[in-house]
């Protein structure tokens, strides 16, 4: 299985409303090159890249970010693929 990683922060790309896996590389390849040419991938310089599911988590799957809990104001460390629902420092996890 393939999956698109976004090349500078090393998150995968999560969509609701669009494929997130694989099984060829080619298919992957495309989906790419489509979601890194969209307006608001080039505003923000955003590139994916294909990899194997098994080597990102080989590689990249203990890979944490800091962030500031909004109710507590202590800085936590959280994987870099959390959703926003499961995240401290987004309005989304207290309001649900």
């Amino acid at each position: 299985m393939f999956v698109l990683m976004n090349a500078e922060t090393k998150q995968l790309f999560h969509s609701y409303h669009f494929k997130t896996s694989y099984e060829h590389a080619g298919h992957a390849r495309r989906a790419a090159l489509k979601h890194s040419s969209t307006p608001y991938a080039k505003k923000r310089g955003t590139e994916y890249v294909v990899i194997d599911y098994g080597a990102y988590m080989n590689l990249y799957g203990n890979l944490t970010r800091r962030v500031t809990n909004l109710m507590s104001g202590k800085e936590i460390e959280i994987g870099i693929n959390t959703p926003m629902s499961c995240d401290p420092s987004s309005e989304l996890y207290w309001s649900m």
